[in-house]
């Protein structure tokens, strides 16, 4: 059996911070987090909050240096910004799980221009650390710089995944009063989507595709010991009469640097989705 691969290197010490750190980055022009128009579904911890704009507009890495050490947050989105995505060489990005093992906690999203949504992190930075952090193509993650009595209130924020989480997948039974569900009790279902390869820069092949499926069943039966089932094998969930079941949609795209993007959604209740009961 494989062992699972922890998410992060260290235990979360965003707790550990007793205050703001002071940090230098340029440009180091500030606007007010609350009442700028860009973003939206602001948590209200960080209504006090400012943000640098004008340093991630001028580069997609963001770069600032630690001064004193203490708690620094900022907010990050992998989302495609279109115009040349995959003529950009992006080897050098990093990816949420790399900041969580780089000791970034996230701990809630908000909106930028409407639907680009981004990830807050905190993390308890030392003195004199340098940071460079690299998430897309266009535009760099954004610093939020709190003030000093928001820090126990940002501190007390939930992390979106636990520090001590090992595993790929979480089960979690739903309602017993709910006929709709990702799962059963006792079985995971997984669908395989084929994307529409309307772009040349795309990379195509079946065996991109298995790896991840084949990594995704592997963690639901070896971290949740469940058995799967799998449309793409032409297998069918056996379920009880009347109940309705939408499959975890399994998606992979490849682009031409060989970044290889998968995601794992359900799209309850839209047509198409949905797998009736079987005998």
């Amino acid at each position: 059996m494989l062992a699972p691969v922890p998410l992060r290197a260290a235990e979360d010490t965003a707790s550990a911070a007793p205050v703001v750190a002071m940090v230098e980055i340029s440009p180091s022009e500030s606007a007010p987090l609350a009442t700028n128009k860009d973003w939206q579904n602001v948590p209200a911890e960080l209504n006090r909050a400012q943000i640098f704009e004008k340093a991630s507009f001028a580069s997609r890495e963001l770069t600032f240096t630690v001064k004193q050490a203490g708690l620094v947050l900022l907010t990050a989105s992998w989302n495609y910004e279109g115009g040349g995505w995959e003529d950009t060489d992006n080897t050098n990005r990093q990816l949420l799980a790399d900041l969580m093992r780089e000791g970034w906690t996230p701990v809630g999203t908000m909106a930028f221009r409407g639907n680009d949504e981004h990830v807050i992190f905190r993390c308890a930075a030392n003195a004199d650390q340098v940071f460079k952090i690299h998430t897309r193509n266009k535009t760099a993650p954004f610093l939020i710089k709190i003030k000093s009595s928001d820090a126990a209130a940002v501190l007390a924020l939930p992390a979106l995944i636990p520090s001590d989480r090992r595993t790929l997948f979480k089960h979690e039974r739903v309602n017993p009063n709910d006929r709709l569900g990702t799962m059963n009790a006792d079985v995971i279902f997984f669908r395989t989507c084929e994307p529409p390869f309307t772009r040349d820069a795309w990379i195509r092949g079946m065996l991109l595709r298995e790896i991840v499926r084949q990594a995704s069943s592997i963690a639901a039966r070896q971290e949740l010991n469940l058995p799967t089932r799998d449309t793409s094998l032409r297998e069918r969930l056996q379920q009880p009469a009347g109940a309705i079941n939408f499959p975890l949609d399994e998606l992979v795209v490849v682009q031409s640097t060989y970044d290889v993007e998968a995601a794992l959604f359900q799209r309850r209740g839209r047509i198409g989705s949905q797998f009736g009961t079987t005998p």
